[in-house]
């Protein structure tokens, strides 16, 4: 991206965040011109008041001061010394009351817009199809939800102070054009100069969004992968692989932050002795030149000093805004390509009672590789038992992503009788479907939690039922704390047999018609595995089951087996007790 591009993205943020959040922008925006009026009123006073104490006459006022005496007498105040004092004393109490609101504003906006970006993001990953989640790293979403989204939060209060800074000044400018255009002037000049010597502090702070983004990134990818595959690292003892990538980001997050500290620091503390330069440059100059008299020249340095104060705090809500505008647009990204990878759904309704589900010419390749399944034809009753079997690598497992609508051929159809599966609400027909996976996954949560998934509607007459149909009642009751036990990480304080129960509890809560169960048998004993094959023939009774597997024991439960090798289907054995035979 070119240097002079970056440098003014950060204001392009502007009109976006104005835009999105009109409500915040617009109460803030109404606080900060009200804070500034009373401020202006307060500043503008002091001049008839010096007038006032000085004893000088009237008609040596400037502009501002016959103005605010004027002003005064309109609202029914004689322009007495104890009036002065007490609007000098209201306007200022009254622009601090104001300020306080803002930020108070401010926060709760900064608070509701990291909220918005959060639950946008979330919400686009829910609805997007499951071709993207294959494709996405657990690392990445976990940073966005996290420093990404701290990061692009701050860009409002960036914009806001940038903001409440042009505006203050803005009062001020007005004010000072009153009392004398060329001490104006001279402020607009200083202010620049001062903008122009800063700028690479400015420049420091967006170097520093960027590598902080990207260390952050790189960071929780690696420790999401490297905590996900932790029992493995530890047993082989290869912890000191992984640590130095870790350091290795850890060290450009360090880099990153005192580069920001030290930018924003330098910022600060420059700006104050660039002021007092530049007022002792103008109370020199308006003092030998004799620019404005006495009164005048007080207003003028005290609305001088302010300015210029408010200038370098201008410049500082700047540099938040162009260190965090990394993380904001690195979010934005990353919710507008799940936005575009939303789920289409079809519009009609699913088959009240299906008979069977049909499998047409399907053929299925991921991106440009190969073909992982080949005209594909076969067919599932309903009230059977349907065995896929075959080797790993097989497209087994992708064959019941497309059964799910979770992929979709690139030629031929799903069929649930008649009705194809891209027609219809795939939403609606996976509330009729049972799901459990290859890669068992448990919540570090309770039992009852793990079955339901929070789902605190689930009556509990449906979660015993699930848990007996399952084969998991009796060991889920022998638990010391019955279905309110946690089962730890991933399921850690079970054993493999009792985590495949509760998956299968899990698919079976919400009484499906279609019960799918990826390698249910892999790892597991002889012992337990033949206790799964007979819950799963038990099921059959209540259920249609397709299990898919590579293992023997599951195939002789089947009523229809389908051998799959090279994605072809390249076997049917019918009629129970089976074996798999040759081609037909």
């Amino acid at each position: 991206m070119p240097a002079e591009h970056r440098e003014t993205q950060g204001l392009r943020l502007l009109p976006v965040l104005f835009r999105e959040y009109p409500r915040q922008v617009s109460l803030i925006s109404l606080f900060l011109v009200l804070a500034g009026l009373a401020e202006g009123v307060g500043i503008a006073t002091v001049m008839p008041l010096i007038n006032a104490v000085a004893g000088e006459p009237g008609a040596e006022a400037s502009r501002l001061s016959v103005f605010v005496t004027d002003f005064m007498v309109w609202v029914g105040m004689s322009p007495s010394l104890g009036n002065m004092l007490v609007l000098i004393v209201a306007g200022m109490v009254l622009k601090t009351a104001l300020v306080l609101l803002t930020m108070m504003q401010v926060a709760t906006a900064m608070s509701f817009v990291s909220t918005n970006l959060r639950f946008r993001l979330l919400n686009a990953l829910l609805l997007a199809r499951w071709s993207y989640f294959v494709r996405l790293s657990s690392g990445d979403v976990a940073n966005a939800v996290t420093s990404e989204v701290n990061g692009a939060g701050s860009v409002f209060w960036g914009a806001t102070n940038l903001c409440t800074m042009t505006i203050q000044v803005a009062v001020y400018l007005v004010l000072a054009s009153l009392v004398s255009w060329t001490v104006t002037i001279f402020a607009v000049a200083a202010g620049i100069v001062m903008f122009i010597l800063l700028n690479w502090l400015v420049r420091q702070s967006r170097k520093a969004g960027e590598m902080a983004k990207s260390s952050y990134g790189s960071l929780m990818r690696r420790l999401v992968d490297g905590l996900a595959g932790i029992k493995s690292i530890k047993a082989m003892a290869a912890e000191d692989r992984l640590e130095p990538l870790l350091r290795t980001d850890n060290d450009g997050l360090y880099r990153a932050s005192r580069l920001q500290l030290m930018s924003k620091e330098a910022l600060t503390n420059i700006q104050e002795p660039l002021i007092i330069i530049f007022l002792a440059v103008g109370l020199f100059a308006t003092t030998r030149y004799q620019v404005a008299p006495f009164d005048q020249l007080v207003v003028m340095a005290l609305l001088f000093q302010r300015m210029l104060s408010r200038l370098g705090r201008l410049q500082a809500g700047y540099q938040q805004l162009m260190y965090a505008q990394s993380f904001y647009n690195s979010l934005s990204s990353k919710t507008a390509k799940a936005v575009s990878e939303r789920e289409i759904f079809g519009n009609l309704a699913v088959p009240v009672s299906w008979q069977t589900i049909q499998a047409q010419n399907v053929t299925f390749r991921y991106d440009d590789d190969a073909l992982v399944l080949d005209d594909v034809n076969l067919t599932i009753p309903a009230g059977k038992v349907t065995v896929i079997f075959g080797s790993s690598g097989s497209g087994k497992s992708t064959f019941a992503d497309l059964l799910m609508g979770l992929q979709w051929p690139v030629k031929g159809e799903i069929l649930i009788d008649e009705q194809t599966l891209r027609d219809v609400d795939v939403r609606e027909w996976r509330k009729d479907i049972g799901y459990v996976p290859q890669d068992l996954f448990l919540f570090n949560d309770t039992v009852l939690s793990n079955v339901t998934l929070g789902d605190t509607t689930i009556e509990m007459e449906r979660v015993e039922e699930a848990l007996r149909d399952s084969g998991a009642e009796v060991f889920v009751n022998a638990l010391r704390d019955g279905v309110n036990t946690f089962v730890g990480e991933r399921g850690s304080s079970l054993s493999g047999g009792q985590r495949q129960r509760l998956a299968i509890a899990r698919a079976l809560v919400r009484r499906p018609r279609l019960l799918i169960l990826d390698e249910p048998t892999t790892a597991l004993d002889p012992a337990t595995e033949a206790e799964i094959c007979e819950t799963l023939s038990r099921l059959s009774k209540r259920v249609t089951v397709l299990a898919i597997s590579h293992q023997s024991a599951v195939a002789e439960i089947a009523d229809i087996v389908y051998e799959f090798a090279g994605g072809r289907v390249t076997a049917v054995e019918r009629a129970s007790p089976h074996r798999v035979g040759t081609a037909s």
